[in-house]
């Protein structure tokens, strides 16, 4: 007997709605930002949702955390440092991980329910993450930690948070808080961040990239596909003084093999193919 199944409703977009088939509601709450869910899919393994829209999924998640972290961390020569703003389900901290001089990496996650969530339902996203002496998690609001961390304090950000639109992180999108950001930044440091589905988030697309090309010099899409989210995806990276263009395949894997732990959809020849000029 076939397990029966039930079809769960997406926020639309502007032009794409999405149903995702689950057969089993595992847990779910609400904290004082958000609703919380945490479901078996047939089709996404374990997946999260949070206020409604479909996070992170086990059986694609790697779609979305290793270009989001890996994309601009491959491009730098040697990280010593980072910061994920969100990241409160600890993948992106467990891609971060990886980098064999990563000194510390900083969770700013405002949402203390998210991690207790990630460590009791889905423990293969932070893989332990949370538990490396490297990593310091820091419960608030990521803009107040970010206007109080020092200048050039990073080699990375990463902005792993919800959407712009109608989310606890949507006053994070803004030129001021990415300027904020760009100041953490050391001599070589990278900014990455989503951007959304080509076709429903095509607006809000055009407004980010151009606030990214305001501020930093160089600015690429990282093309990458993820299913929870409907298919393709964009990310983008951004940097002043380091373009991940530049970087040789020979560069890229030899910094892949560095990695202390492997990538499953990143290679030299991914690298290039993934990104392109904005």
């Amino acid at each position: 007997m076939h397990e029966p199944f039930i079809w769960l409703e997406l926020p639309p977009g502007d032009a794409v709605r999405q149903r995702l088939r689950v057969s089993t509601c595992v847990a779910q709450g609400r904290s004082a930002h958000q609703a919380w869910e945490v479901w078996d899919s047939p089709d996404h393994g374990r997946l999260y949702r949070l206020d409604g829209h479909a996070m992170a999924a086990t059986a694609d998640e790697h779609r979305c955390h290793e270009p989001l972290v890996h994309m601009p961390g491959l491009a730098h020569p040697a990280p010593c440092d980072a910061l994920v703003l969100g990241g409160g389900d600890g993948a992106s901290a467990r891609e971060m991980l990886k980098y064999p001089g990563l000194q510390t990496v900083v969770v700013a996650e405002l949402d203390a329910a998210v991690v207790e969530m990630s460590r009791r339902w889905l423990p293969s996203l932070p893989a332990g993450a949370f538990d490396d002496p490297r990593l310091q998690l820091r419960i608030g609001d990521a803009r107040d930690y970010v206007v109080d961390a020092p200048a050039a304090s990073v080699d990375l950000v990463v902005f792993d948070l919800t959407d712009p639109e109608d989310s606890p992180a949507s006053g994070l999108y803004g030129a001021d808080f990415l300027a904020a950001c760009k100041r953490l930044l050391r001599a070589g440091g990278l900014l990455s961040l989503h951007l959304g589905h080509p076709v429903a988030h095509a607006q809000r697309i055009d407004t980010l990239l151009a606030r990214l090309q305001a501020s930093f010099r160089i600015v690429c899409l990282i093309h990458t596909d993820v299913p929870l989210y409907g298919g393709p995806w964009l990310m983008a990276c951004a940097s002043d003084d380091t373009d991940p263009l530049a970087c040789t395949p020979t560069q890229i894997r030899s910094r892949i093999a560095a990695l202390r732990a492997p990538l499953r959809c990143i290679d030299d020849g991914r690298y290039r193919q993934t990104m392109t000029r904005a």
